[in-house]
């Protein structure tokens, strides 16, 4: 398969791209941090997030023909620690601007569309692959 191309939201996330696949300990007055994963148009594409020690995960496929776009939300702080793994037909930053860069989707009256994805538990790193 072929790795994303990740993007930060902005400065703040900047700042810790190259850690946006790891998850550390929690940080005090950590600010969130927001990525953009393209997978270029590949097909069936997948991300997962796993902790070794755990042997447990969890991963997210979708197709890149109904969702474009994947964000991922890292907050790390001491009181609030989470992640978002999302797949979106636009980047998570509001319909707003998404109409005002002309790249809101529509679904016409009539009109039906299907939107396919899976969330699977890994136990194992094997299970990594995307399979």
């Amino acid at each position: 398969h072929t790795p994303a191309i990740v993007t930060a939201r902005d400065e703040v996330a900047q700042k810790g791209i190259e850690r946006y696949n790891r998850f550390e300990d929690p940080i005090p007055n950590f600010s969130e941090q927001v990525y953009y994963l393209d997978f270029q148009k590949c097909g069936n594409a997948y991300c997962s997030l796993y902790n070794p020690q755990l042997q447990l995960g969890v991963q997210v496929r979708f197709h890149t023909d109904q969702f474009h776009y994947f964000g991922e939300w890292k907050m790390v702080g001491e009181s609030d620690y989470v992640v978002g793994l999302e797949p979106c037909t636009w980047k998570p930053e509001g319909r707003a601007k998404a109409r005002r860069l002309g790249e809101l989707e529509f679904i016409l009256p009539g009109e039906k569309r299907e939107f396919d994805f899976d969330i699977c538990v890994v136990e194992s790193a094997s299970q990594m692959e995307g399979k």
